[in-house]
């Protein structure tokens, strides 16, 4: 019976795995459609620089920006543990030096968790007047759970996934995979 139930949870957890693996994909080829803002979420920093998959979502969000699909930047992630500075204020300096101004830029400094950036994007629409189609910005595994968080708040999201990402081979994809797994898994469980 043990047996049974680990080979159940082994098959499930690799359907579910196969399933954020092909909405990553789409996430890449479909592009996206205009929207209020283009949401970056946040991935960290290296004192005042973006982590290399940080940067990897900024550079994505403000091409996306470029091509005029939105009017807002909205760069998302607070202070964390141990950072010097927040994430999306890390983000705001990297989007101004490449050419977006300030005025379009939003950020929210509070956040340290996937569904908080979302909570905190929903307060930012609001205050500044914003419809709620946004466009997210994000690695391509990690987008599906990003998506169906957005969705429960009443967002109406759209998915752009980093051409670029540190996740290229599959000993960084499969861990990286794995721990998506989980979270879509926590985050349909506990709504956390």
């Amino acid at each position: 019976m043990l047996a049974l139930a680990v080979t159940f949870i082994i098959l499930w957890g690799a359907i579910v795995a196969g399933r954020i693996a092909r909405f990553g994909q789409r996430a890449l080829d479909e592009p996206p459609a205009p929207a209020s803002a283009i949401v970056v979420l946040g991935a960290g920093v290296d004192g005042h620089e973006p982590s290399p998959i940080f940067e990897a979502r900024l550079r994505h969000g403000v091409e996306l920006y470029r091509q005029g699909l939105a009017p807002y930047l909205l760069l998302t992630g607070g202070l964390g543990t141990e950072k010097k500075a927040a994430e999306s204020e890390v983000g705001k300096t990297y989007a101004m030096a490449a050419g977006v101004p300030e005025s379009a830029i939003l950020i929210e400094t509070v956040s340290e968790t996937t569904f908080q950036n979302l909570q905190e994007t929903d307060r930012l629409l609001d205050e500044n007047g914003l419809d709620r189609k946004i466009i997210l910005v994000s690695d391509p595994y990690h987008l599906q759970r990003a998506e169906i968080m957005a969705m429960r708040l009443k967002l109406e999201p759209q998915v752009s996934a980093t051409p670029t990402t540190q996740f290229c081979t599959w000993k960084t994809r499969l861990p990286f995979l794995m721990r998506e797994t989980y979270f879509l898994h926590h985050f349909l469980l506990f709504r956390q």
